[in-house]
């Protein structure tokens, strides 16, 4: 390339080259233009008010999180005093506990061996058994019907017996008024006497 050349290309260089800085410059104006930097100082003090209350904001968290450590604390000592104080009632429990799981246990077992040793006696126990209040049942049902039929024949003679009883009464009552009307057959009259 001859010089000619590369100054014609210089020039188409710094001509592009000006016309970039004069878009640059004039979008730097269009930036930093009064409006856009009223807009970013409001912003910056509004990001400066966050920044103060979020850090007074996190001043009391951190404060109010410090008290919840501070009794998280106070209440583990009291926990690890409390174990420390009742450590071997702990342990005993503890014992206590194992060694009835233990017997549960082995008293699973040996129910479960003895219903299965016995599975066909307990199956025909409980097979009688049901015969047997079903039996129980129809028996109680047929009692039930008796007394329903013989519930009537009983009032039919509680009445007789309540005129029966209301005739004593008057027999009871002439006899010690008229004694002799016992032996005397006949009719004596209120007023008549015997001599």
């Amino acid at each position: 390339m001859e010089m000619g050349d590369l100054l014609i290309r210089a020039a188409d260089l710094s001509e592009t080259l000006s016309t970039s800085v004069e878009r640059l410059v004039g979008r730097v104006d269009r930036i930093l233009s009064e409006e856009n930097i009223g807009y970013i100082r409001a912003n910056l003090q509004n990001l400066s008010q966050l920044s103060e209350n979020g850090a007074q904001s996190l001043k009391t968290l951190t404060t109010e999180v410090q008290g919840m450590i501070q009794q998280a604390s106070r209440t583990l000592s009291d926990v690890d005093s409390l174990v420390v104080e009742n450590r071997d009632d702990i342990r005993e429990s503890t014992r206590t506990f194992k060694a009835l799981t233990q017997r549960l246990d082995r008293l699973s077992l040996t129910l479960n061996q003895a219903i299965s040793e016995n599975r066909d006696e307990l199956r025909n126990a409980t097979t009688a058994f049901r015969q047997g209040a079903q039996k129980a049942t129809d028996l109680i049902d047929h009692m039930n019907n008796r007394v329903n039929v013989t519930g009537d024949y009983l009032e039919e003679t509680m009445a007789n017996l309540v005129e029966i009883s209301d005739e004593l009464k008057l027999l009871s009552s002439q006899l010690r008024k008229q004694p002799w009307s016992l032996i005397y057959r006949g009719k004596v009259k209120e007023n008549e006497t015997i001599h």
